[in-house]
C-alpha cells in the first residue's frame, strides 16, 4: 500500500435528486431521492424547519482543495420541492501546482432552489478554477449566492483563481460572469475602485424568480427596500435587477459583514416570495 500524502489528489462527485415532499405535511418542502456519490461529498440527513423547507447540507469533510482535487456536484430539483442547501464550514483553496476545480450544476424544475454556502477562502499559490451552473424552469425559482475572502498573503506567490457562473431560464442564458485573476500580478486590481476596491472579500447574490411580469415587480420592489437600507454597509456594494433577475454585488471588510448583507438580500426576497423567513440551524453552530 502506497504511503498517503495530502498533495494527492481526492476527486469527488456527487449526483443528487429532489423529489416533491407529500403536500400538507411537514416534509412537503421535498424528499430526498437517489443519490450517485464519489469520494468525500455527501448530504447531510434531511431537516425541516418549520417552514416546511426541506434544508440539506453539503457535507465535503476535508474542507478544501488541495493539489489536483476535481469536486463535482449536481442536483436536481423536480417540480414542487423547496430546498435549501447549505455547507458547514468555509471551503479552502490552497497552494498548489496544479488546478484545482470545482463545478457545482443545479437544475430546478417547477420548483424553489436555495444555494446558500459559506465562504470560499483563497491562499497563496492557489489554483482555483469554480464554475456554478444553474438551469431554471420557466416556472422555476433560484436563488444563490458567492463569498470568496482572499487571504492577505495573496500576492506573494504565483497563483490564479478563475470563477464562472452561467444561470440559463428555459434554456435562454439570462446571466453569465467571469472573473479572473492571476497573481501577483492583480494586486494593481485587487487595489483599484474599479476592482476590488482593497477590499478582501467579494460576494454576490443572484434570485431568478419565475417567469413573468409580477415576479419581476416583487424582484424591483425588493431592490428598492435593499437600495434603501444599505447606507449602513462598511464597504461597497450595489442591488439591480433585469427582468426576473435580481443581481447584488458588495466589496466588504469582513466575511461577516459581506454575509450579513447577502443574508438581508436573500430574506428580503423569500419574504416577496411569500415565503416564511428562517435562519438555517447550521449557521447558528
Amino acid at each position: 500500500m502506497s504511503e498517503y500524502s495530502p498533495k494527492a489528489p481526492w476527486p469527488a462527485s456527487l449526483e443528487a435528486t429532489i423529489l416533491p415532499g407529500p403536500k400538507g405535511t411537514r416534509r412537503s418542502g421535498g424528499l430526498l431521492g437517489p443519490i450517485k456519490r464519489r469520494g468525500p461529498l455527501a448530504l447531510s440527513w434531511p431537516f425541516y424547519p418549520a417552514t416546511e423547507t426541506l434544508e440539506l447540507t453539503l457535507l465535503h469533510p476535508p474542507g478544501a482543495l488541495v493539489e489536483g482535487d476535481q469536486l463535482s456536484v449536481r442536483l436536481n430539483v423536480k417540480s414542487g420541492a423547496k430546498v435549501v442547501v447549505v455547507t458547514p464550514a468555509a471551503q479552502k483553496i490552497y497552494k498548489a501546482r496544479e488546478v484545482q476545480s470545482q463545478t457545482i450544476t443545479l437544475e430546478v424544475e417547477a420548483a424553489t432552489l436555495e444555494w446558500l454556502p459559506q465562504e470560499t477562502i483563497v491562499f497563496a499559490g492557489a489554483r482555483g478554477v469554480l464554475s456554478l451552473t444553474a438551469e431554471v424552469a420557466a416556472l422555476g425559482r433560484f436563488l444563490g449566492w458567492e463569498m470568496v475572502a482572499l487571504k492577505a498573503d495573496l500576492n506573494e506567490g504565483q497563483g490564479s483563481l478563475s470563477l464562472a457562473t452561467d444561470i440559463s431560464r428555459a434554456g435562454r442564458l439570462v446571466f453569465r460572469d467571469r472573473r479572473n485573476l492571476f497573481f501577483p500580478t492583480a494586486k494593481r486590481w485587487l487595489r483599484s475602485p474599479l476592482g476590488w476596491a482593497d477590499q478582501p472579500v467579494a460576494g454576490v447574490l443572484w434570485a431568478l424568480g419565475r417567469e413573468g411580469q409580477i415576479e419581476a415587480a416583487l424582484l424591483a420592489t425588493a431592490a428598492e427596500k435593499l437600495q434603501k437600507a444599505s447606507e449602513a454597509f462598511d464597504g461597497f456594494l450595489g442591488v439591480t435587477v433585469r427582468g426576473e433577475l435580481l443581481l447584488a454585488r458588495c466589496l466588504g471588510p469582513s466575511v461577516e459583514k459581506t454575509k450579513a448583507f447577502l443574508e438581508k438580500v436573500w430574506r428580503t426576497v423569500r419574504e416577496l416570495w411569500g415565503e416564511a423567513t428562517y435562519r438555517p440551524r447550521i449557521w447558528s453552530t
